[in-house]
């Protein structure tokens, strides 16, 4: 941190590998944050001990010594994410692929090719159905880590093929929780106008 600059946090979203839709390394969104405060380290980061868990018929409770993590069995949503006793997330991450189309997007004919908003509504992404295909955890001592990992599947009901998709949550001792997001888009459909998860906040 030195005196005087400024810091911004860029963040990319990429194709990890190829896809019939895409090459590998296709950049599909980009943001830029200000940063307010450059945090300091001093000293050697003290490791936390392993969350708890404690498992109910409809529910998994990720404890750690100031966070408290729920998740929904039958959904496989994180229903509730509290620091100090303080809510911070409400309800996530909900598989989010389509956004509302551009006056470009729906235009008849762009540089000679047909508009993508005919694929995006033909593939059924304006209509998906989310369902919960696979929810397991596992604590992994050797990382000091809870794994959360939630299969869905979305797909129109009136189109024969979807969307694959896998969530893994890795939360610490500490409470931070990092997300690894996985998805397939199955051959014949339309590549997909957005890739992303929805959070509710308390106050939205």
């Amino acid at each position: 941190d030195k005196p005087g600059c400024v810091y911004y946090l860029n963040c990319y979203v990429l194709a990890r590998e190829a896809f019939f839709w895409c090459e590998k390394g296709h950049e599909f969104f980009r943001t830029q944050f200000l940063l307010d405060e450059i945090p300091q380290r001093y000293g050697q980061e003290t490791v936390s001990p392993i969350p708890s868990v404690q498992e109910t018929a409809d529910r998994v409770v990720v404890r750690g010594e100031c966070f408290e993590a729920v998740w929904n069995r039958e959904t496989g949503l994180l229903e509730r994410y509290a620091v100090n006793g303080k809510v911070l997330v409400e309800s996530g991450a909900r598989e989010n692929f389509y956004r509302p189309p551009t006056s470009i997007d729906s235009s008849n004919i762009i540089d000679g090719a047909l508009c993508v908003l005919k694929d995006w509504k033909g593939s059924g992404y304006d209509r998906l159905e989310r369902n919960l295909v696979s929810f397991q955890y596992s604590q992994a001592p050797g990382l000091g880590e809870v794994l959360v990992r939630v299969g869905t599947r979305l797909q129109a009901p009136d189109v024969p093929r979807g969307i694959r998709c896998e969530i893994l949550y890795r939360v610490d001792g500490r409470g931070r929780i990092t997300m690894e997001i996985t998805q397939a888009v199955e051959q014949g459909l339309s590549h997909l106008p957005r890739i992303g998860v929805q959070l509710v906040l308390p106050g939205f």
